[in-house]
């Protein structure tokens, strides 16, 4: 990333899009990852993040002044007014790593996976994300993604909600198909409260977003107490592979 005297760094442009950003809406990338044979792909990443342009900002304006290199072209510098160096990142970054106690396989690169996670929590739009990323293939973009279980179910009932799956009075397309919901079952369905779910209930919900039983269901253990009958089975451990009994959606009679 360059630097010119004045403190305009010519790899940032506004973003008309986002004109809050100001001069940092969007970075050109000069030398991206090329493909095998290829030169360097140039791209243009837009800022997404208010609080990065503002630390960015921040540092531009009261933090790199003070280093008395107005004339030197980068912009990230040692103490000794170099440019910085992949090594010192790394350096820097495995220090704080060992500060926050986090696992020492954590590398640099795991900040780009973090930055795709957060967008797709976030519902940003997955070719977006893979553009931001400078992706051929959406295919290398899930390898990115880890996604929580809790940002999971909020996609989940985002999109129930959209399709119109749940309505107050219990209707909408789940009554289409057969299935009539109480204001209660409506209310456990959509704030994520474990309930027992009919076969035909949860036919119809895997059918309204085209899914899987799996990405709609999350297993839950009702706590067991432990007695001393020994006519009753002994409490399975929490963590105990789940094995549900086969069932099968019987057809309308």
């Amino acid at each position: 990333m360059r630097l010119v005297h004045g403190g305009f760094v010519p790899d940032f442009t506004a973003n008309p899009a986002a004109a809050k950003l100001g001069r940092l809406g969007v970075c050109h990338v000069r030398y991206g990852k090329a493909m095998r044979g290829s030169p360097p792909r140039r791209r243009a990443v837009a800022s997404v993040f208010v609080w990065a342009v503002e630390a960015l900002e921040q540092y531009l304006t009261e933090v790199r002044p003070q280093y008395g290199c107005s004339a030197y072209p980068a912009v990230w510098l040692t103490e000794r007014g170099g440019r910085i160096s992949t090594r010192q990142i790394d350096d820097r970054f495995a220090f704080y790593r060992a500060a926050a106690g986090l696992p020492a396989e954590l590398s640099v690169h795991c900040l780009r996976h973090s930055y795709v996670s957060h967008l797709i929590e976030d519902g940003v739009d997955p070719l977006f994300v893979q553009q931001q990323v400078g992706h051929s293939w959406a295919s290398t973009t899930a390898t990115y993604t880890t996604v929580g279980g809790d940002a999971r179910n909020r996609m989940l009932r985002r999109a129930l909600a959209v399709v119109g799956a749940v309505e107050d009075d219990g209707g909408g397309l789940l009554a289409e198909r057969g299935v009539s919901l109480s204001r209660e079952q409506v209310y456990r369905l959509v704030t994520g409260v474990p309930q027992r779910l009919s076969l035909l209930t949860l036919a119809a919900l895997c059918d309204i977003p085209s899914c899987g039983p799996a990405d709609l269901v999350e297993t839950y253990r009702r706590p067991v107490r432990a007695g001393t009958d020994t006519d009753k089975p002994a409490p399975v451990p929490a963590d105990a592979p789940v094995r549900p009994r086969r069932a099968r959606v019987l057809p309308p009679r």
